[in-house]
């Protein structure tokens, strides 16, 4: 993934021991040179670190996401999105993935679309201390999505 989406010439990411921070880091590989993946923005650290909590997961488990949009730019969240998708779907991953953003919303609903994923999509609501959920049916949310419509604004009675 941060070979394609974040920096082409990658060849291997790999855990060396740093004799200055006496302990492991991250290295990423390059035909040309070894770069500590500090070298890399926020967004491209993060892509790896998720994805690798999602590889070493056990298959069957479920991961719990708040906000994967947090320090991507909208190409970087496609890519960490469809990452995650395809290994949730190899290993039989149920993700739960919290957000606030449109972004997030309407990439999730193209990238489940093509790849035949369910989902299921609730909106939680705090009124004096009492959290309910409220569902959103899958066709609804599609219906919505394919409008144009910000299910985030809806009202749900």
């Amino acid at each position: 993934m941060l070979r394609k989406e974040y920096h082409k010439d990658i060849e291997e990411i790999s855990i060396q021991y740093d004799s200055t921070k006496n302990g492991n880091d991250i290295y990423v590989s390059t035909s040309e040179t070894v770069l500590p993946i500090s070298v890399f923005g926020d967004g491209g650290k993060l892509a790896v670190l998720i994805s690798s909590l999602l590889l070493y997961a056990k298959d069957n488990s479920i991961i719990l996401w708040e906000e994967p949009e947090t320090h991507q730019d909208l190409g970087g969240l496609e890519t960490i999105l469809r990452t995650a998708l395809e290994i949730a779907k190899e290993k039989n991953l149920q993700l739960f993935i919290t957000t606030q953003s449109r972004d997030t919303l309407e990439i999730l609903y193209e990238l489940t679309s093509k790849n035949n994923i369910d989902y299921k999509i609730f909106f939680l609501e705090n009124s004096n201390g009492i959290i309910t959920a409220k569902y959103v049916s899958k066709e609804d949310a599609e219906n919505l999505l394919s409008a144009g419509i910000d299910i985030r604004l809806i009202d749900i009675g």
